[in-house]
């Protein structure tokens, strides 16, 4: 399925996109943004997947979790952010990528106080209660039918999730009443992003470039529409 025919492209006095080659230079509009041929390939073929983040991989990842995170006492859910990846778009088609992704912010009174959980193709969650924990239990199975294990994380009777792949990462600053979460749910089918300059930063797929916040890691690229995650945000 053909989701869009901008790719490589920028916006002309007019607003009309016009298609650009990879590598050129957005001189007009952009004047900026200058990439070398050789500089492009490098990104384009770099490996950005989760970075900063870790994996819950093993049982004994999920003990140091754990144990990093004192059994989740005294924290409570802060945050919950639940993403289909598939979508319909404007014209009406269905893009059938079905997969539930979620990211949670947990909050708590030990350190590290907050963490950020990543969940990749959630298979069960159940949500009970908003209330504080007083431990959170987890494993990590081999299930062997649609996906090859399963981690789960329960935290008291309050929730439950069992997910295909999960990741964490701490956010220890990440404590008061606001939102902290993003726009986008982190996903480990994002690709590469470069910071350039600025605000500035460029999709390695098509080679639009847009302007974004430099606290935000994951942001949808403007112009081929896919997920990105920027290394240097």
């Amino acid at each position: 399925m053909e989701l869009t025919d901008r790719n490589s492209a920028s916006r002309g006095a007019t607003g009309v996109r016009k298609t650009m080659p990879l590598g050129w230079l957005l001189a007009e509009s952009r004047p900026h943004v200058v990439r070398s041929m050789e500089s492009w390939i490098r990104v384009a073929n770099s490996e950005v997947q989760m970075i900063g983040y870790k994996e819950i991989s093993s049982q004994e990842d999920m003990e140091v979790l754990l144990n990093k995170m004192a059994g989740f006492h005294d924290s409570l859910t802060k945050e919950f952010h639940i993403i289909n990846r598939a979508y319909v778009l404007p014209d009406h088609c269905m893009v059938m990528g079905f997969r539930f992704d979620g990211q949670l912010l947990v909050q708590s009174q030990l350190p590290p106080y907050a963490l950020e959980l990543v969940c990749s193709n959630i298979l069960e969650l159940h949500i009970n209660s908003p209330e504080g924990y007083w431990s959170a239990g987890g494993k990590v199975r081999i299930i062997g039918r649609s996906v090859e294990k399963a981690v789960e994380l329960n935290f008291d009777k309050a929730m439950k999730i069992v997910t295909e792949r999960l990741f964490y990462c701490e956010r220890s600053d990440w404590l008061g009443h606001r939102a902290f979460l993003g726009s986008e749910v982190p996903s480990v089918d994002a690709v590469a992003a470069s910071k350039i300059e600025g605000k500035w930063r460029q999709c390695s797929v098509c080679s639009d470039a847009w302007e974004e916040e430099d606290r935000i890691c994951f942001s949808l690229c403007p112009g081929c529409g896919r997920l990105t995650e920027c290394p240097s945000a």
